[in-house]
């Protein structure tokens, strides 16, 4: 068998995972469900309530870089598209996990300031992300 065949035939489904946008939606919802799950909460008052701060508010943003890829998705192959919105979620996950929380006052009240901002920023990106693939789409078509 020669081994340019068995090549090409193995890297088709990664070319293929690439090339969907889907990819890019599942990438968003794994960063979000990671936020989501392991960024610290927000602590305050006397007895120390934890409210899960990040996993209430990151949903609407993440929804939003969804639809933004979704609507430039529709533009051919979105490589580009995949990577760089793997890229920016990941970041969002890392960032909303690894800073910590502000802590202020007496009672010591922890606010996770960095991954509350860091969804708002990562929707925002995204949406520059596909605006930029869908004009890219409108300059190649004659």
């Amino acid at each position: 068998m020669d081994s340019t065949a068995t090549t090409t035939r193995s890297t088709r489904w990664w070319r293929a995972v690439w090339d969907r946008p889907m990819t890019a939606v599942g990438a968003i919802v794994i960063g979000a469900a990671i936020a989501s799950v392991f960024a610290p909460d927000l602590v305050t008052g006397s007895q120390h309530e934890h409210l899960p701060l990040v996993a209430l508010t990151i949903w609407p943003w993440a929804a939003a870089a969804v639809g933004y890829v979704l609507m430039a998705g529709r533009r051919g192959p979105a490589r580009q598209l995949v990577a760089g919105v793997s890229v920016i979620w990941a970041a969002v996950a890392v960032v909303a996990v690894a800073v910590p929380p502000i802590v202020t006052g007496t009672d010591p009240t922890r606010i996770p300031l960095a991954a509350l901002i860091v969804a708002p920023f990562g929707a925002v990106v995204t949406g520059f992300l596909a605006i930029s693939h869908a004009m890219a789409g409108d300059r190649a078509a004659p």
